[in-house]
């Protein structure tokens, strides 16, 4: 999986959690955030998501959504 398609996932199941009523035990999205932003934390140890926010706000990616 490449950084572009680790971020995408990301902000996917960010988008997915803001549609939630609230969380229950069955949902799937939390722990895959947890587990994705672990993987991020991973490739790029000590930058706290930065890369991925930074991926996020930029301004070729504001214009897709």
């Amino acid at each position: 999986m490449t950084d572009e398609e680790l971020f995408e996932l990301m902000a996917e199941l960010e988008k997915r959690s803001e549609t939630l009523n609230r969380a229950s035990p069955t949902d799937e999205v939390f722990p895959k955030i947890v587990l994705t932003e672990s993987a991020i934390e991973r490739r790029f140890p000590g930058q706290m998501l930065l890369p991925y926010k930074e991926w996020k706000n930029r301004p070729d990616r504001l214009t897709l959504q």
